[in-house]
């Protein structure tokens, strides 16, 4: 970044000018990296420091300069000038190429994954192995983050699992077991909990989980024809994206994080949506 740099005369730019270049072009320079890898710390920093030394017309960081580089990072709703955090930056592009692989089973590099790391469970269930690439490693590194803030919209209910996913909109983790419960191993996946016509089966579903869990089931829509996906809840629209993943590891105030209230209608209205049938190429539907 410092030898494109040098050929820029910053002297020459205005201080707008230089936030402009700032965030459109310095920040964006390293993503074709940052989208497949983990950059090290000491690599963040150095892009940082040739950052500074461009916006402040410096040759050096030397000395205190008197708005700290993290101020002006900041989003401006904080009172910053929205230069992008690029360990964060870094972590929402790692995030969205997870999102894919997860899924986007007909992806080709997804294909090539599965079938080195995880050929024989799902990408929820995979475990480090410490002889993978750092490719493979700064990648699922992301999955608990994507597995924490979306949940599954059920279709047939073959994908989903009970215990360790999360299914049910309303609950932030997968639900919990009854007290007094029995033989809830035999139900692994959340299709053991329809009945032979396709609906809930309400005897089974009283038995393993207490009233105000039962409540929340038996309101969620099942769609038999189509397969499971997942819904990404800090989207209206269900899908991630780089930006609603970058907010809401930059900050945690009431500007930046997605409210649950906001977005309670949005997400039951997304979960209860199926999109793709099986057997079904496409699928479009006119509401």
């Amino acid at each position: 970044m410092d030898t494109i740099l040098a050929s820029w005369i910053a002297i020459n730019i205005s201080e707008d000018g230089r936030s402009v270049m700032v965030r459109n072009v310095t920040n964006a320079l390293p993503v074709h990296h940052m989208i497949s890898f983990k950059l090290a710390d000491a690599i963040i920093n150095s892009l940082n420091s040739s950052q500074q030394k461009f916006w402040r017309k410096k040759k050096t960081n030397k000395g205190k300069p008197a708005i700290s580089w993290k101020h002006v990072s900041k989003p401006k709703e904080e009172g910053g000038l929205g230069f992008k955090d690029l360990k964060l930056f870094n972590r929402g592009l790692l995030a969205k190429a997870a999102w894919r692989l997860c899924t986007d089973t007909t992806y080709v590099c997804a294909q090539s994954l599965k079938a080195k790391y995880f050929p024989d469970v799902r990408v929820f269930d995979i475990k480090d192995n410490p002889n993978s690439t750092w490719s493979w490693r700064s990648l699922s590194s992301e999955l608990h983050f994507i597995k924490k803030y979306s949940c599954w919209s059920i279709g047939d209910g073959h994908k989903v699992q009970i215990w360790n996913y999360r299914w049910i909109p309303e609950l932030e983790v997968p639900p919990t077991l009854k007290n007094g419960a029995t033989n809830y191993l035999n139900y692994t996946y959340v299709h053991h909990l329809f009945t032979v016509s396709g609906g809930w089966n309400y005897d089974l579903i009283f038995s393993l989980f207490d009233n105000c869990i039962t409540r929340l089931i038996l309101n969620i829509s099942i769609h038999p024809r189509y397969e499971d996906r997942l819904v990404w809840t800090l989207e209206r629209n269900g899908f991630l994206s780089v930006k609603s993943t970058y907010k809401k590891t930059v900050s945690r105030t009431d500007c930046w994080s997605v409210s649950w209230e906001q977005n309670a209608d949005y997400l039951q209205k997304i979960v209860e949506t199926p999109i793709v049938a099986k057997n079904i190429s496409i699928s479009l539907e006119v509401h």
